[in-house]
């Protein structure tokens, strides 16, 4: 295993990186042991595991090495697809790992093995599909899935599915995108210009509308992204019209994209939120930002290729703090950019 000793230099002045500053990437890909260079999830688990989703396979890495676990068709007890999409893990401590073409499984550490949920046709109480997009754990501990067809709700204990259609029964619904309001709703990005508002206490749904383009819920636009903030504000992405900041107490939304020039990308892979409260976008082609409050505006990270310390690729999928200052950033094709946020620290790979 190689060793990396990189110093950092810069302040991290709360809550954002002041101009001017050196920052300084750490890069992390295949040829280090991790699964494949296109990273899509990230996550830190209670154990201090740090997981990595990629095109092929999943990587488990505890500082040192990686340990990769791949799809074996001839194994029911290995993880269900190579392609791992989000990764989550539950209050009841339990992994889950979902994938765009092979439902979803959930990871048992003490045997190092998987067991898979696919859809059965024959089965009502199945996965609805198996193309998943999203899970979500909310604030009561019920997992939420989903899928192409529909949401639903994961009893583990049963190993059953309730299904939920909050934009149609005969359409596809297209779940993308789901967070938590502060009052224990679900907000939904599905397949419609508008987004759902699901009460699970009495299995109601209301709508918003957040935009006006008629190709919104068209095919190539399916990858929408929702998230509720700290502050309470809703953020909607998806790539096609970028990012909306939506202030739910004043109904008053923010648009931030190509055409007014506030991002660079409209491809919008993840929003996602520090332990600071600070909101971080990924985009596919515009490389990363980090929302400015103060001033309404964006500080970008981008990949220089004068500069072997920049992030390592522009096309950024994923964002995660996992402790304080620790950040891990998945790109397409430049596997793991690791940064330091507090002044001259090393790290040690």
């Amino acid at each position: 295993m190689k060793h990396y000793y990189i110093i950092l230099y810069f302040f991290f002045l709360s809550p954002l990186f002041s101009w001017g500053q050196k920052i300084e990437f750490e890069h992390l890909s295949d040829q280090d042991g991790l699964a494949n260079s296109n990273v899509t999830a990230i996550l830190k688990d209670s154990d201090g595991y740090m997981w990595f989703g990629t095109y092929n396979g999943l990587s488990r890495y505890d500082g040192y090495q990686f340990t990769n676990f791949l799809h074996n068709p001839q194994d029911s007890t290995s993880i269900c697809g190579n392609r791992s999409w989000g990764l989550l893990e539950s209050k009841e401590k339990l992994l889950f790992v979902i994938t765009p073409f092979n439902g979803f499984s959930t990871y048992n550490k003490l045997t190092e093995t998987f067991q898979s949920y696919v859809h059965n046709p024959e089965d009502p109480s199945s996965l609805s599909a198996n193309r998943v997009l999203s899970i979500y754990e909310d604030k009561k501990g019920s997992i939420w899935i989903g899928t192409t067809k529909s949401l639903d709700k994961f009893d583990y204990k049963t190993k059953t599915f309730q299904h939920y259609y909050p934009f149609g029964k005969d359409t596809g619904n297209y779940i993308a995108g789901i967070t938590e309001d502060d009052q224990g709703n679900l907000w939904l990005y599905g397949h419609s210009d508008k987004l759902c508002k699901f009460n699970p206490s009495n299995n109601t749904f209301e709508y918003l509308k957040f935009s006006d383009n008629p190709l919104t819920h068209e095919v190539y636009n399916h990858w929408g992204l929702v998230h509720w903030d700290k502050k309470g504000y809703l953020w909607v992405g998806n790539r096609l019209e970028g990012l909306f900041r939506i202030n739910m107490k004043t109904g008053k939304t923010d648009r931030y994209s190509v055409e007014n020039k506030k991002i660079s990308s409209n491809i919008l892979m993840k929003i996602a939120e520090d332990l600071e409260g600070n909101i971080w976008i990924c985009t596919d082609g515009g490389g990363m930002y980090q929302y400015n409050a103060h001033n309404n505006s964006f500080i970008h990270f981008a990949h220089d290729p004068e500069d072997a310390s920049s992030l390592g690729s522009d096309a950024v999928y994923c964002f995660y703090e996992s402790e304080p200052g620790l950040i891990w950033v998945g790109t397409y094709a430049a596997g793991l950019n690791v940064l330091k946020k507090t002044k001259r620290k090393f790290l040690k790979f």
